[in-house]
């Protein structure tokens, strides 16, 4: 498999593969998508003996076939990828005389040319510039949040979304269409908070280029005598600004203040895991970091001491917790700093401010 034929298509659309490289290789930066630098130079060595050092790596497709970690240099003179890690990642098949590249229900076929394997196929152009792209990895998200965020124009309509929209009214225009007497109240409020409050704004401030996502999570326990049921509060912050806080009672009833701030606490641990994955698709090596007031639950989330339970929930709710904890990282504040305190209780005005304001002695440390 060392001999490369003669070839009349250019190095461009074609990829060989080679049994005595360990790693993927190529030189056009173009075809990759994440590309990221290297956390050490990797030396590897051309067939002219020349020792490059490769700084940064990335991910592509052939056709919809994921590669990842595909070695990028420019002085690479061609695409090449591992015959042996190929076949360790169950990518690369055989049935006796042919050889293809296979992935679920994506088969593509490869050449063979005096000995040597040949992708002879073109590479899916998944650039970093292709807002359908960034469309469909987050989810289908809405375009136009696309657009403000990437600053890239949508110029293909996706035929997924179309296909599985449902035509509805939205809530806010059935209510303007055919308003009743208690939403006057609600309107009052709401005229009320902007006329008398102007200054409760929020700001997002760009402080530095490092991402911390910080979120608190606190209850009050059983505060209603009807129902019993406690009071989740919640405000997650992104470099100090508060871009999401809840209030909001919880469906169990739980039996003790342990038990209500572990069922606060999973709320909280879901928000942060969801808008993580956000933060961390822009910035891999960014904190996520969730506070708590309880110390006992914190002891046991720390020091793996356990909680005993015969109810389910609260069994599944404290091992789901210590297994978040391999990507976020859980710290004790005190009451006074628990800034998601004064969305659960009644609280003077100043304090419900800082939590808007992002003034407290923890986020400002």
């Amino acid at each position: 498999m060392r001999t490369i034929a003669p070839m009349t298509q250019t190095m461009e659309s074609l990829w060989i593969i080679e049994s005595c490289t360990f790693v993927y290789k190529t030189n056009e930066k173009s075809k990759l998508s994440n590309l990221r630098p290297l956390d050490k130079h990797i030396p590897v060595k051309t067939a002219d003996d020349t020792i490059l050092n490769i700084k940064e790596c990335g991910d592509l497709y052939i056709d919809k076939t994921l590669v990842r970690n595909v070695l990028y240099n420019e002085n690479v003179t061609a695409n090449l990828l591992s015959f042996v890690k190929l076949k360790e990642k169950g990518l690369l098949v055989s049935n006796g005389n042919e050889f293809k590249l296979k992935h679920k229900d994506v088969s593509i076929p490869i050449a063979c040319r005096s000995g040597v394997l040949i992708i002879d196929q073109k590479i899916k152009n998944d650039r970093v510039d292709n807002a359908l792209m960034w469309h469909k990895r987050h989810g289908h998200a809405n375009t136009r949040l696309i657009e403000e965020v990437t600053g890239l124009s949508m110029n293909k309509k996706c035929f997924d979304c179309a296909s599985i929209k449902i035509t509805r009214i939205p809530y806010k225009i059935k209510i303007t269409a055919n308003p009743k007497l208690n939403h006057l109240s609600e309107l009052t409020r709401i005229i009320s908070y902007l006329k008398y409050r102007p200054d409760v704004t929020l700001k997002h401030i760009k402080k530095s280029n490092d991402l911390k996502l910080e979120c608190f999570s606190d209850v009050s326990f059983a505060p209603s005598n009807t129902d019993l049921k406690s009071i989740t509060g919640m405000a997650c912050y992104l470099n100090n600004d508060l871009f999401y806080w809840s209030t909001k009672r919880q469906t169990k009833v739980a039996r003790s203040t342990f038990i209500a701030e572990l069922f606060a606490l999973v709320y909280g641990t879901d928000t942060l895991m969801h808008t993580g994955k956000f933060v961390k698709f822009f910035k891999p090596e960014s904190k996520l970091i969730l506070y708590t007031d309880n110390l006992p639950l914190f002891n046991s989330l720390k020091r793996d001491t356990g909680y005993g339970s015969k109810a389910k929930a609260v069994d599944i709710g404290l091992i789901y917790l210590k297994e978040c904890l391999k990507e976020i990282e859980v710290m004790h504040v005190n009451s006074e700093e628990m800034l998601a305190d004064s969305l659960t209780k009644p609280f003077s005005s100043e304090r419900l401010i800082n939590v808007f304001t992002g003034r407290g002695e923890v986020l400002n440390k």
